[in-house]
């Protein structure tokens, strides 16, 4: 695994290396191109990374772990769209004389968009509690400390409890239907 990471790293620094270098050759490339980049970097690195990482760390300590991952997909979903959507919203590019130009209510959609995207994740968790994965059903496994079998989620399903064994055997198999 740290082999292919090392690869895959070595092969983006390549492509990124290779960008800058055709972009330094290139007669197109103006130093006004160089400053916007400039000014992305720092924007992102000035200010959203340091939002996002905040945002991360109170999702971690304030989302139960049960609803952590689908709090934390719900909010990367509506940072990408808000992100995406700004320029839409604020209406850059609309030429006044030009009616087709971003003809619609973008705010809107938006609003209608992200509450669709948050009405989904409310679902998931209200789904994920009602529904546990793995209910405390198998207190022998619990007690051993070890995670639960394809045996115990078995008959965690059919909420029936799972069969006695000793320590340090394997699960007996499903029963067939």
């Amino acid at each position: 695994m740290k082999t292919i990471r090392l690869t895959l790293a070595a092969l983006g620094l390549a492509a990124m290396g290779y960008a800058v270098w055709t972009g330094l050759r290139s007669p197109d490339i103006h130093a006004s191109n160089g400053a916007f980049l400039l000014t992305v970097l720092v924007l992102h690195d000035g200010l959203l990374l340091p939002v996002f990482l905040a945002a991360g760390i109170l999702v971690h300590r304030r989302v139960p772990a049960r609803a952590r991952a689908i709090v934390q997909a719900a909010l990367i979903a509506t940072a990408s769209l808000t992100l995406i959507a700004v320029p839409f919203v604020l209406g850059y590019g609309r030429i006044a004389d030009n009616p087709s130009a971003l003809p619609l209510n973008y705010a809107h959609g938006l609003l209608i968009t992200l509450a669709t995207i948050w009405a989904v994740a409310l679902a998931a968790i209200a789904l994920r509690y009602r529904y546990p994965r793995h209910p405390a059903t198998t207190p022998h496994r619990v007690a051993d400390g070890q995670p639960p079998s394809a045996v115990d989620i078995y008959h965690a399903d059919d909420r029936t409890p799972a069969p006695e064994r000793s320590p340090g055997t394997a699960p007996a198999p499903p029963p067939r239907s």
